[in-house]
């Protein structure tokens, strides 16, 4: 699957997935788009999948964001750890 797709507006999608990281209390997690937004990225999001079912709130918000890339922060309501996959999405032009 091509993780990127360019508008002849000169929008530019971008998307992928971190596979099996561990989601703790502050656990950082860094992406590195495909391709680097030529001019500016606008918005990036990201939403997990815990890999089993467990107690607490999971939750991921984005820390830091470059044309290049961005870091998200993963936190829970309790000090216990699980793993699952962050996917995330990106818009830039």
């Amino acid at each position: 699957m091509n993780p990127i797709a360019e508008k002849s507006s000169g929008l530019i999608l971008q998307w992928g997935v971190i596979f099996n990281t561990a989601f703790t209390h502050f656990n950082y997690h860094t992406v590195t788009f495909p391709i680097v937004f030529p001019n500016t990225v606008m918005n990036v999001t990201g939403q997990i999948a815990l890999s089993s079912a467990v107690d607490g709130v999971y939750s991921v918000y984005l820390s830091q964001m470059t044309p290049s890339g961005g870091i998200f922060i993963s936190d829970n309501s309790t000090v216990l750890s699980t793993s699952g996959n962050l996917y995330w999405s990106s818009i830039g032009y």
